[in-house]
């Protein structure tokens, strides 16, 4: 008939709890370990009861609390492990020892990876439906874009997302089970019931406790969290918090004054928020502050105060002791409750059973903030993962040059590419308006790593060839393959691509280039220089047409050997359209054959062609040869040396509108539409058959001589 009482789910016989030992902290899952004795020939079935709940009550109505309420005080966890002592020392029953746990231990047992999307902390929080938790969290937390949960148990991950927020649960044990109580604020505790206990170190009252030891320490009382965002990597992102002093302690310690912590600051990066989040990056600076300064004051007590459960705040009165000190109120941080069912001197003695309470405490004023605990799951080394977005589509970036990345453990489906996260693209360089830029495309398997080892931060360092996505067979996969280089595929459809091939095959070293349509060169300033030291070049057009466009400066091309250029159909045209053209043959000759018509049209100047040395002929083998000047006037000048023309067969016809004059020395014949004159210093006409002078008028005249001679002379 004792204070202690277990209740089993299923279990008719009567157990009697022999010892118990109660741990429990904020931010931390309980552990319940209770001894207990079954009287019976046959022992405890408990395996059907694993993972059940198990209430044990100690029941104040019999005065284990001091007051006129009576108190009960409950433990409640699902059964966790039980093991079978062996028999009780009079061999009338069986002795037992079971370990209760929360419930959400059980969400430690499985681990999982995968990506939670644009969840809120309150959203991770409801995944956990079913497991009685209670939020009373004051603050708004904005929704994450991504967070990875990577081998890591579901408790592990919800642990270290509420520890970096700084929200922390403590447990409330009631008949019917135990709540988990989820708070980010100390406004939001609980008072204990009763609120005020009573610090007697020579008391042996109920409820009471018998020692309370403070400690204090030093702490940072300044804390710098900074981090670095990508999309705005100028932008400075740190945050500070300052407390440059604890507050003023008890009196019994220091004899007034503050207790002065300067100089103690504490650098965080990464900090785990970026720019969109800043606001966030503020409050883990508090965290982290709170955090450590909840440290600096803490205070140690133990009694037989069962009624005592952390999470609540409590009232210690000191009138018991000869301490000066006014009433201080505590924030239970931990407590370890002890019951055996043994005799005691004092502790509470109850037809002898023990009951005996340590606690940890802490300042109600400051604020807590849950330990730092579970660790960031690491990745070390590289992994795998496909590329993937919208249907129909090849190609899914966005101006970052990121793409979205499905991991081989990322097990959601259908794939969808609005529950993948964006994975930045490391390029081999990269600057302001210059680099390289390759996108992955759907579908690529891609190597990614992790920027300290952090799942949430990926970075895309390769691709890799697997059994759907082989390499292009021009390359080859044999072990003394020389053929290496990169090829693109035409999107979308594919059906085309671009590549530069290289073969380092001995004696067959090529360098191979390929433009599916268009190839562009552009060099902005400077030269550009081409040595072909041997061998041949040759440049095929095989449909279209070639433009070469000198806009400034002047074109050379400079030829030791010959040049043939062949038109096989089409013409060719040469304009300048402001400029000379100057066309020099140092040695050799120039040789220009047609077999149909050449024509050259002047529009405007002159055309000169002059022979320093050597002879210029025009043949015409069969055809015509004319020249037209439609306005202007042709000369022909032999400085030194002969013209001659001559018509082997046909006529030689010279015509002109105005006049016609030969002219040689101080001799002229001059021709005009009414007259023919000719001037000499002797002039001489001879018909080696006949000359005959002919007009209507006809007048000779001799200034000094006239002979007519003729073997007869006929007058009329």
């Amino acid at each position: 008939n004792r204070i202690g009482q277990i209740t089993l789910p299923g279990a008719t016989d009567a157990v009697t709890i022999t010892r118990m030992t109660a741990v429990e902290r904020i931010s931390e899952p309980f552990t319940i370990v209770v001894d207990i004795e079954h009287l019976g020939t046959a022992g405890l079935n408990l395996h059907p009861i694993l993972a059940h709940n198990v209430t044990i009550k100690f029941d104040s109505a019999r005065g284990f609390v001091e007051g006129p309420d009576p108190i009960s005080r409950y433990f409640s966890g699902i059964l966790w492990e039980y093991v079978e002592l062996g028999k009780t020392t009079d061999e009338k029953g069986f002795t037992y020892r079971l370990t209760l746990r929360p419930t959400l231990e059980l969400r430690t047992i499985e681990r999982q990876s995968i990506i939670h999307y644009k969840k809120t902390i309150s959203d991770l929080i409801g995944g956990f439906p079913n497991f009685n938790i209670t939020t009373k969290i004051t603050d708004s937390y904005a929704a994450v874009e991504y967070r990875v949960q990577y081998d890591e148990s579901s408790f592990a991950f919800l642990s270290r997302h509420l520890e970096k927020e700084g929200i922390y649960y403590f447990y409330r044990h009631s008949e019917s089970g135990h709540e988990c109580l989820m708070l980010d604020a100390r406004n939001s505790h609980p008072a204990m019931v009763p609120a005020t206990v009573k610090l007697d170190p020579q008391g042996t009252s109920p409820g009471i406790l018998f020692s309370l030891v403070e400690r204090r320490s030093f702490a940072p009382t300044k804390y710098t969290v900074d981090d670095y965002d990508y999309t705005v990597p100028t932008q400075d992102l740190h945050k500070d918090a300052k407390a440059e002093t604890f507050g003023a302690p008890p009196k019994r310690f220091v004899n007034g004054g503050e207790v002065a912590q300067k100089g103690l600051p504490r650098y965080v990066y990464p900090g785990n928020y970026d720019a969109a989040t800043l606001d966030a990056g503020q409050r883990y600076a508090n965290v982290w502050l709170d955090r450590d300064r909840r440290l600096m004051a803490r205070s140690f007590a133990e009694g037989n105060f069962f009624a005592a459960a952390v999470g609540r705040t409590l009232t210690v009165d000191f009138s018991m002791t000869d301490t000066e000190n006014a009433d201080t109120e505590y924030l239970i941080v931990g407590t370890t409750h002890r019951y055996t069912g043994g005799s005691s001197n004092r502790s509470g003695e109850q037809g002898g059973e023990e009951f005996h309470v340590e606690l940890e405490l802490m300042p109600a004023a400051l604020q807590y903030r849950p330990a730092a605990m579970t660790p960031i799951p690491r990745i070390y080394g590289p992994q795998t993962g496909v590329v993937i977005g919208p249907s129909g589509e090849e190609i899914y970036t966005d101006k970052y040059g990121r793409v979205k990345v499905q991991f081989f453990w990322d097990k959601i489906e259908p794939v969808d590419q609005s529950q993948s996260l964006w994975c930045r693209v490391g390029q081999f360089s990269a600057g302001p308006g210059y680099g390289a830029f390759m996108v992955p495309r759907i579908g690529n398997e891609v190597i990614v790593e992790f920027l300290n080892g952090d799942p949430d931060r990926p970075i895309i360092t390769g691709s890799v060839y697997n059994g759907t996505n082989l390499p292009d067979t021009s390359f080859g996969t044999a072990a003394d393959n020389t053929v290496q280089g990169w090829r693109t595929n035409s999107s979308k459809g594919g059906g085309g691509y671009n590549e530069i091939k290289i073969d380092d095959k001995k004696g067959s070293e090529l360098f191979s280039l390929h433009a599916q349509k268009d190839l562009k060169w552009v060099v902005d300033k400077g030269d550009e220089t081409r040595d072909l030291l041997h061998g041949s070049r040759t440049t095929t057009i095989h449909e279209g047409d070639e433009t070469m466009t000198v806009t400034k400066g002047k074109r050379t091309t400079t030829i030791k050997g010959d040049e043939t250029t062949t038109i096989q159909s089409g013409s060719v045209t040469h304009e300048v359209t402001e400029g000379d053209v100057t066309r020099t043959v140092k040695a050799g000759k120039r040789t220009t054959t047609i077999e149909g018509n050449d024509e050259k049209t002047i529009k405007t100047g002159d055309h000169l062609t002059t022979v320093k040395m050597g002879d210029h002929k025009t043949t015409v083998s069969m055809g015509d040869r004319e020249a037209t000047v439609s306005m202007g006037n042709e000369k022909l000048t032999v400085s030194m040396g002969d013209v001659t023309i001559k018509v082997s067969l046909g006529n030689h016809k010279t015509e002109a509108l105005q006049s016609i004059e030969l002219k040689c020395g101080a001799s002229t014949i001059k021709m005009d539409p009414m007259s023919i004159e000719m001037k000499s210093m002797m002039v001489k006409i001879e018909g080696e058959l006949m000359l005959e002078t002919k007009g209507l008028l006809v007048q000779q005249e001799a200034s000094a001589l006239h002979i007519i001679k003729g073997g007869l002379v006929m007058i009329n």
